[in-house]
């Protein structure tokens, strides 16, 4: 049963270690260069860090939705027009299909 669950959920386990491997070694790299280096590179790095540490993620999330909904919007009423998407509107996504 065990491996039934986890066949189905390696797409989201290859995303997650893949992102965690990812700010891993970008943690690595800057902290060798702030430690190494010193001085100045390690100031920059320090402030940078805490400026993105300072962004609330959810915000962050909120401004990206906003943002991207618009262009979303419009490639849905695209494919619409072009008869590549169903009828549904937007939110029923789930729905099932009428009959």
């Amino acid at each position: 049963m065990l491996a039934r669950v986890v066949h189905g959920a390696r797409v989201s386990l290859l995303v997650g270690f893949g992102a965690v491997a990812v700010y891993v070694t970008i943690g690595i790299v800057l902290g060798l260069i702030a430690g190494f280096a010193g001085g100045v590179a390690d100031q920059v790095i320090m402030r940078i860090t805490d400026t993105v540490m300072s962004i609330p993620t959810l915000l962050l999330v909120i401004v990206f939705v906003s943002v991207a909904g618009p262009v979303l919007n419009v490639r849905h009423r695209r494919d619409r027009a072009a008869g590549l998407a169903d009828h549904r509107p937007p939110g029923a996504w789930a729905a099932p299909l009428p009959a």
